[in-house]
């Protein structure tokens, strides 16, 4: 029954965080959402922001998950690379909604520890590494690896949002329009 508390709470605080963003969430609605009373909470985590730190590793540990469980395959130049890395943005972001709304707010990163700064540096580095290593091939343009996560990344979650809010037509055809935007816009 415990572990199923504390799961609650997260699970709340994830689609709070996510809609309303962590600012503007409070332990009480947090509590009422999960079903828990507010002291619940407190017993799990020590502060709001212990709270934002377990989902924040908890989200970028099943992210990193499903973007490595993605390149596990044989091909491996960049393109394919780039092919399942997206497609492991996009299984996530189908998995976990939420998760990736939340992953993608700067203004948590204030409230970050020190192991969840560390998770989200070895995260990047990963996709550093990928980046770079295509700037070497000549098969992905020289801009900064944090430019090319922006267009990425960023033209992936408006989509997602754009999907989410019913303003645009889910299909798989559009995924892979979008994907192929994404790397048109990349690569050398």
């Amino acid at each position: 029954m415990e572990a199923t508390k504390r799961d609650a709470i997260l699970e709340a605080a994830l689609k709070l965080f996510a809609n309303r963003n962590f600012d503007a969430t409070t332990v009480p609605m947090i509590a009422e959402s999960a079903k828990v009373g507010a002291g619940t909470i407190y017993r799990y985590f020590e502060n709001k922001e212990g709270l934002l730190n377990v989902l924040f590793q908890k989200c970028i540990t099943e992210f990193s998950e499903v973007i490595t469980q993605s390149l596990s395959g044989s091909e491996n130049n960049i393109r394919n690379k780039f092919h399942r890395i997206f497609n492991g943005l996009f299984t996530y972001t189908e998995e976990r909604p939420e998760g990736v709304v939340f992953l993608s707010y700067q203004n948590h990163d204030l409230y970050l520890d020190e192991e969840s700064r560390q998770m989200s540096q070895e995260f990047f580095e990963f996709l550093y590494h990928f980046i770079e290593e295509g700037k070497q091939e000549g098969v992905i343009c020289e801009l900064s690896p944090e430019v090319i996560i922006s267009i990425v990344f960023g033209s992936f979650k408006e989509v997602y949002l754009n999907i989410r809010s019913g303003s645009i037509h889910y299909s798989k055809e559009l995924i892979v329009d979008v994907e192929n935007c994404c790397w048109n816009a990349i690569k050398r």
